[in-house]
């Protein structure tokens, strides 16, 4: 098994010569107190230099669309590039010149767009012999494929007390320090007296409890991503127009939660009939208050969004039998509780390629306001998660922040596009998203076929730095429980992935390692398939000079090497099988052959051909 590469901390340091690229710099004539303003990418609306361009947010529909601030951040000494954007803010030139908010009844926020953090670039199988993760191996004869990630945002709401955000650059990275972040409802903080260490799975006992239920669904509930889209829909419907959709939300939403809270005290939660009990109530609500059929969804989205405002307040602890599983099948928080794509005023990396990761309290982010100089060169401006003791960031401190992969587009496709093999499977990132943010999913009772709602466990950050060339990474997850997965038969399974640790440089993935359960056909012994993608320099054929490849292979391990066979429960008795006690011998395999040469079977049972294969490899006399 390969050994994990070391990287340094920090980001290396930058040259203090530049491209000739826009800048906010401090002009040297004006006083020390003047701060360099942050200029944008149109003309200029004030003498301060501030140039705004008004932008979309939502797609809700064009005639909901809102305006909104950008204002576009270079820096040519440390290679700082931000595109702020700026809600419910607006100019107030008396303040000298500041952003105050457009409606003090509504929350702002300043929202730091990055430029893509992340690539997913191909990764060649390893081949040879003999099979050994270090054996040299002949690089590729064609240029590896590469695509960029979108791009990556930190959002931020401004404090209450907070009156106006001076417009100036350092001003900017102060609020990134110190506002509280806008998260994703789906970012919830772990739950208080959660462990996946106690033994027969008795943090799920923990986890279920009526008082916990309840608080963790009113953070949920509380967090920015549900009141922004709350926010959102009361300010878009106004008028006329808006009353009438209001007003039969209101109508649906009453019946909706009254048809929920029946079967709450009844401990029977009818996801299909709350769904067309929803629908019938929209439509007919609608009708009454004179509602266009394609205004609907509107209608509808007010509905979800009252009945989770009237969830939030109710005391849900003294409701026999319900949890924050049962919760997930309601209409209303359906959207919550599922994985989705988040919003633009909330907190979403995406990092690595395809799959946009959140942090969760208590953590912020710590940078440098100014330009870092070290002698002759000057840092790479960069920003780092880091984790709050006493609501203030401390690096020092030994805790580790976690991460939570709210979303991928790959989330639940079942034929996913994959142009070229990268170092995660669409199915691995679904997973992940799955294994860490799922508060929809369903899990088995230890040793039982009872099933109990999943607790989704996040990643652990040991490095997460953002900067204008790309993210750095170093993150670990290990799952020991995971959600229900089903066959096109219905059959219930689990999940496969049990492990995953990624490390990233400037967006370059170097080193990943993905574990998935699974078992030894036949035999039944329990053993995990380890796909490992590191980064390898090797000659270029037919040239000069070396290249930096990323290498994947496979090897199996044996987590159950004796498994024992007493004949209670098997078929016959087991006097058609001749053994009490199988061992098996070989703990690690060697490396595979890349699955492309591997037999691969039809179909064994309930398994398909893609849960299935003949694992292969090359002993180097010309055998396999």
């Amino acid at each position: 098994m390969a050994r994990t590469p070391r990287t340094p901390s920090r980001p290396s340091s930058r040259p203090t010569a530049r491209p000739n690229i826009r800048a906010v710099r401090r002009p040297a004539a004006k006083p020390a107190s003047r701060k360099p303003a942050v200029r944008g990418a149109t003309a200029p609306v004030s003498r301060a230099g501030v140039t705004v361009r008004p932008g979309a947010v939502g797609n809700i529909g064009a005639t909901l669309i809102p305006k909104i601030w950008r204002i576009q951040a270079l820096r040519i000494d440390d290679f700082l590039a931000l595109d702020f954007y700026l809600y419910n803010l607006k100019l107030d030139t008396a303040a000298g010149p500041a952003a105050v908010r457009s409606n003090p009844a509504q929350p702002a926020y300043l929202v730091a767009q990055f430029q893509g953090q992340a690539f997913g670039e191909q990764a060649f199988d390893l081949s040879g012999s003999p099979a050994t993760s270090e054996t040299p191996t002949s690089p590729p004869d064609t240029l590896a494929k590469a695509r960029l990630a979108g791009p990556s945002r930190l959002a931020f709401r401004m404090p209450a007390l907070q009156g106006s955000l001076p417009l100036f650059l350092e001003a900017f990275l102060d609020a990134c320090r110190t506002w509280p972040m806008s998260l994703d409802a789906l970012a919830a903080p772990i739950p208080r007296g959660f462990t996946d260490d106690l033994p027969t799975g008795g943090f799920a006992a923990v986890f279920n409890a009526g008082a916990m239920t309840a608080a963790t669904m009113k953070t949920m509930l509380e967090m920015a991503g549900f009141a922004e889209l709350r926010s959102d829909l009361t300010a878009a419907l106004q008028g006329a127009k808006g009353s009438r959709i209001g007003h039969a939300a209101a109508l649906a939403g009453r019946a909706t939660l009254n048809e929920i809270l029946r079967g709450l005290r009844k401990g029977e939660l009818d996801e299909d009939h709350l769904d067309s009990f929803a629908d019938m109530q929209v439509r007919s609500a609608s009708a009454r208050s004179r509602v266009t059929a394609q205004d609907q969804k509107l209608v509808r989205a007010l509905v979800e969004v009252t009945v989770g405002e009237n969830l939030s307040k109710l005391d849900l602890s003294a409701v026999p039998g319900v949890s924050v599983g049962a919760l997930g099948r309601i209409p209303g928080l359906q959207f919550i509780l599922k994985p989705h794509k988040p919003s633009t005023k909330v907190t979403a990396i995406e990092a690595p390629y395809r799959l946009f990761q959140s942090p969760i309290e208590p953590c912020g982010w710590a940078h440098a306001s100014v330009p870092v100089p070290r002698g002759s060169r000057t840092e790479l401006w960069h920003t780092r998660l880091t984790p709050k003791i006493g609501g203030v960031p401390d690096e020092k401190s030994l805790a580790r922040p976690s991460l939570r992969a709210i979303w991928s587009p790959d989330y639940k496709i079942l034929s996913p596009i994959n142009p070229f093999k990268t170092t995660l499977t669409p199915r691995n990132r679904s997973d992940i998203v799955r294994l860490t943010a799922g508060y929809d999913e369903k899990t088995f009772k230890p040793d039982t076929e009872i099933e109990e709602p999943y607790v989704p466990k996040p990643v652990t950050s040991h490095r997460t730095m953002l900067t204008a060339l790309g993210a750095w990474l170093d993150t670990e997850g290990l799952w020991t429980r995971a959600p229900i997965d089903r066959n096109p038969q219905g059959e219930a399974t689990f999940l496969p992935l049990e492990a995953w640790r990624h490390l990233a440089a400037m967006g370059r993935d170097y080193y990943v390692r993905v574990v998935e359960r699974g078992f030894l056909y036949g035999l039944r012994h329990g053993a995990s398939l380890v796909t490992i993608s590191e980064r390898r320099f090797e000659d270029i054929p037919d040239g000069d000079g070396r290249a930096a490849y990323l290498r994947r292979y496979q090897f199996i391990i044996v987590r159950e090497p004796i498994k024992t066979y007493p004949g209670d429960g098997q078929k016959f008795e087991a006097r058609d099988f001749p053994f009490r006690r199988v061992e098996i011998l070989t703990k690690v395999t060697l490396m595979l052959l890349p699955t492309a040469f591997n037999e691969p079977l039809q179909k064994v049972g309930s398994l398909d051909e893609t849960q299935v294969f003949w694992p292969m490899y090359d002993p180097g006399d010309g055998t396999r």
